[in-house]
């Protein structure tokens, strides 16, 4: 009656156990008084006795039976959860990787926009250089020649 009304287990299998206890307890107890004085024959007692045995084995099987069901599937609930924690990391692990990846992309692409860039600059100085040596010569040419020119005729 009390764990009917009370409920004092924090899960309804757990208060259905203890009420399933409650009950068999209560049938072996009347068997226990109908051997102790009701019937003087042998044989009926012993058929109570054998009726006693059967229903203390059949509360231990079932209470064995409910805690292994509750162990295998708390394990597996247990095993369900550590999976699904593994993929979680390892999807984690994979949007870190891709994010890590589009970085060195980034800095690849922007590192080969500086080279380009360095390059250009680098090709533009050499071409201005090279131009204005080539503008250099042909001055130093041109006044080597009027310098020429103007001492063939003093000579």
């Amino acid at each position: 009656m009390y764990v009917c009304g009370a409920q004092p287990f924090t899960t309804r299998r757990k208060n259905w156990m203890e009420m399933f206890n409650e009950m068999m307890l209560f049938i072996l107890a009347l068997h226990e008084s109908i051997l102790l004085g009701f019937i003087d024959k042998y044989d009926a007692k012993q058929i109570v006795g054998n009726m006693m045995i059967f229903f203390v084995m059949f509360t231990v099987g079932v209470n064995a039976l409910v805690a292994g069901f509750t162990l295998i599937f708390g394990l597996m609930r247990k095993l369900k959860r550590d999976y699904l924690f593994r993929r979680a990391l390892k999807n984690i692990e994979k949007i870190k990787m891709d994010r890590k990846a589009k970085k060195t992309e980034d800095f690849k692409m922007a590192s080969s926009a500086y080279v380009i860039e360095k390059n250009s600059d680098e090709i533009d100085s050499k071409m201005i250089q090279s131009s204005f040596s080539e503008e250099i010569e042909l001055e130093f040419e041109e006044s080597s020649e009027k310098v020429d020119e103007s001492l063939g005729h003093v000579a």
